[in-house]
């Protein structure tokens, strides 16, 4: 559904301005040279006589271009494979923009290949408003050098400003195809498809760095949404030659920090899982040998929403107001469904759908009464973090006019104000205000707005009230053994987001993580559950449940002990996992003390590694492979193992290693 005074796509003709800046020469002498009839980028900078600069320009500037009533929008240059795999193993380092009025704030962004003329994956972003020099070039050194890998790249800048400036400068044409690219109301298009065939004065450049070159291949992939905020590992694949690495992450491009530092390895764990729901997280390797480091592309993922989060109350008010119980004091001054399209002279006649307004122009001017809309009760008895979510459109012209949000625990006999609206011009914006005073309890909600001039109005659209549901506790929780391993069994009478249960052992006096399962979320019904811990000798263990809820929060299961006998045959289990990377468990069961040889050989038969040379007690044993230092591809481990009493035990099993 559209809002009040939506801006359309269709409307960025007149919404953009060039204003006529001082056309300023470049300081320094930037010779141009030619890939045919319409492309063209530097084969040197002046800054570094080694380094490349990409551009589309003709190297001046000649205007700047804003929104006429200010906003935010981005521009970027496109330079695809054709130029950029030229410069394969490189890195863009730096990037010089001119920016008339500068603006607040103004972020760079980079982005990987996607379609001629769609973007792809954000390679790289920085806030650099506090570096802008206005009616001024500007170069920029990137704090994390972006490495060309052939691919098209988009690099460009977001600005925001206030109308009457016009932060973005550009060249006087004529205008190139991929130099000239605008994000604004939703969609990417070409400046001069709006009558304005410019250039903007965007340079890339790029130069080679000391180091192996960088890593690549990141799982979770750079852009992905929807991430667990239970991800273990973060993974990638290092290049060729090198010998160490470091590895940064942070919830902001500039607030990464080292996570790891040391010997080469292909993962490392998340920090301080589980993470924040709905949050995008950044991180980066820095790969290293005996010329230096490549600083990796800056990467990044975003978690997952919150599913703990239950609607409460929802109106778009497509239905009209029966949810609303609206009071009057008099005059036409009253809250009123308003479809879209229906006053021209107060938005676009194009526009669908309803919103909920108060005194929408029909009030006189001097007019003080209140005018109130109240809806509920509403149930937050098993809730908490309740908030109120909704676009509004609100134009306060004369000083004095009030929109206000109350709510109330007692049917309407107090009310508390959570929102306040005055003389602020919030049109086409979405407003989240937290309501804890009504976490745990029934609640009404009152729309209030007060006007004692002319001309103005507040309306609503898509009102949203919701909160996170309190989970609940689980029930049974038994352990057994069974030959040479362990089964947990446990249930639950009902469930509130429940996601699931991490399952500890405890270890030299510490519990640890052996195992997940994945909860039912929320039920009424019995629920079973059952976990085999195979990873185990014989002995005496003691288990807990760790139950964690969709919104982080987690409560631990009484403990449960059991006792594992030890086995009375020799076996060789087929290692877990396997296929795998770069490590696996190799477990075996001895029927009497032996002294035991295990070894890892490769497909012709060359020992690569011995595990076990010694004695070893009658049992359950497990050994743990990392195979970190060999290349992918088919093994074969073995035992022998000679008993005190006269047995002997032999066998080979393949495993499969994938990088």
């Amino acid at each position: 559904m559209y809002k009040l005074y939506r801006f359309f796509f269709s409307f960025l003709l007149s919404m953009l301005f060039i204003t006529t800046a001082i056309s300023q020469e470049l300081s320094r002498d930037i010779s141009r040279a030619h890939l045919d009839q319409v492309k063209r980028y530097n084969t040197t900078s002046q800054n570094n006589p080694n380094s490349t600069v990409l551009q589309w320009d003709d190297g001046v500037n000649f205007d700047a271009i804003g929104l006429t009533s200010g906003g935010t929008f981005e521009v970027s240059a496109r330079f695809d494979g054709s130029i950029t795999g030229l410069y394969v193993g490189q890195s863009l380092t730096q990037i010089e923009i001119y920016i008339n009025d500068a603006p607040s704030p103004c972020v760079i962004k980079i982005y990987d290949e996607g379609t001629p003329s769609l973007p792809g994956s954000l390679l790289y972003s920085e806030d650099v408003t506090s570096q802008i020099v206005g009616t001024s070039w500007n170069l920029i050194t990137l704090s994390s050098p972006v490495f060309i890998t052939g691919n098209d790249i988009w690099i460009g800048y977001e600005v925001t400003h206030s109308g009457g400036f016009f932060p973005a400068g550009c060249d006087d044409g004529p205008a190139v195809p991929d130099g000239d690219w605008i994000y604004f109301s939703g969609a990417w298009d070409h400046l001069n498809n709006f009558g304005l065939p410019y250039n903007w004065n965007i340079h890339g450049i790029v130069e080679s760095l000391s180091g192996p070159g960088p890593a690549t291949d990141p799982i979770p992939a750079s852009g992905t949404t929807g991430v667990s905020v239970n991800i273990s590992d973060l993974m990638w694949t290092n290049p060729a030659g090198a010998t160490s690495l470091e590895v940064y992450f942070g919830d902001t491009p500039g607030g990464m920090s080292l996570i790891y530092s040391g010997a080469l390895v292909n993962s490392v764990g998340v920090p301080g899982t589980p993470l924040n729901y709905s949050t995008t997280y950044y991180w980066k390797v820095n790969e290293i040998d005996g010329s230096g480091t490549t600083s990796g592309s800056t990467w990044n993922f975003t978690t997952e929403q919150n599913p703990a989060i239950a609607s409460i109350f929802f109106d778009d008010f497509e239905a009209g107001s029966g949810n609303w119980t609206i009071t009057n004091d008099g005059g036409n001054c009253v809250w009123e469904i308003i479809p879209l399209g229906s006053r021209p002279y107060t938005m676009p006649s194009t526009a669908a759908g309803n919103v909920f307004a108060a005194d929408a122009d029909l009030c006189g001017s001097g007019t003080v009464t209140n005018t109130t809309a109240v809806a509920g009760p509403f149930d937050a008895t098993n809730a908490t973090d309740v908030t109120l979510e909704f676009d509004n459109d609100w134009q306060a012209i004369i000083a004095g006019d009030f929109a206000i949000v109350d709510v109330s625990t007692d049917g309407g006999a107090t009310w508390t104000n959570i929102l306040t609206f005055d003389d602020v011009d919030v049109r086409n914006t979405h407003e989240f205000w937290p309501m804890s005073v009504v976490d745990g309890t029934n609640f009404w909600i009152r729309l209030v707005s007060i006007q004692p001039g002319w001309d103005w109005w507040w309306a609503v659209d898509n009102l949203l009230i919701q909160g996170v549901v309190i989970p609940v506790e689980l029930t049974s929780f038994t352990a057994k053994a069974n030959n040479n391993e362990v089964v947990l069994n446990w249930s639950t009478a009902t469930e509130t987001n429940n996601q699931g249960f991490d399952i500890e052992r405890k270890s030299n006096g510490q519990f640890e993580k052996v195992g997940y399962v994945a909860g039912f979320g929320t039920t009424t019904e019995v629920k079973a559950y059952t976990f085999t811990d195979k990873t185990i000798g014989s002995g005496n263990y003691t288990y807990r449940l760790k139950q964690v809820d969709f919104n982080g929060t987690f409560e631990y299961s009484p403990e449960v002990e059991v006792e594992v006998s030890a086995p009375k045959v020799y076996q060789l289990s087929q290692n877990y996992p396997n296929p795998f990377n770069p490590s696996t468990t190799i477990n075996f069961s001895l029927a009497a003390d032996s002294k035991v040889s295990l070894k890892i050989f490769d497909v012709i038969g060359q020992e690569v590694a011995q595990l076990v040379n010694g004695q070893l007690a009658a049992g359950q044993h497990n050994v743990n492979f990392d195979a970190r230092s060999l290349n992918s591809g088919v093994y074969f481990y073995k035992i022998e193992a000679n008993g005190v009493d006269g047995t002997s035990y032999s066998s080979v099993k393949k495993m499969i290693l994938t990088k």
